[in-house]
């Protein structure tokens, strides 16, 4: 399963963040780019919103989703331990 890295790239202060709380780098599991996005939408929501299945109907836009917000890169598994001890690792 390939590793990759979700990056911020707009600064801190971007209104683009809308209130979003977690602003830092986070590696996530998964074959392609978009699945690691949804799976990074899924921990949000559990680390920062409570029960997700309290919230199942409320629409919903993950910082993680917006590609002003973060980039997705595909680390090289030559990279990725070091970048564990770094970053939150979702899997």
């Amino acid at each position: 399963m390939s590793i990759w890295k979700l990056s911020p790239v707009a600064a801190p202060d971007d209104p683009h963040w809308k209130g979003y709380r977690y602003k830092r780098p986070l590696l996530v599991e998964a074959e392609e780019a978009s699945m690691a996005r949804l799976k990074a939408t899924r921990w949000y929501k559990e680390q920062f919103q409570g029960d997700p299945d309290k919230k199942i109907h409320q629409f919903y836009r993950s910082a993680f989703d917006d590609v002003k917000l973060y980039e997705a890169a595909l680390l090289s598994p030559e990279i990725v331990e070091a970048e564990k001890e770094k970053f939150v690792m979702v899997k």
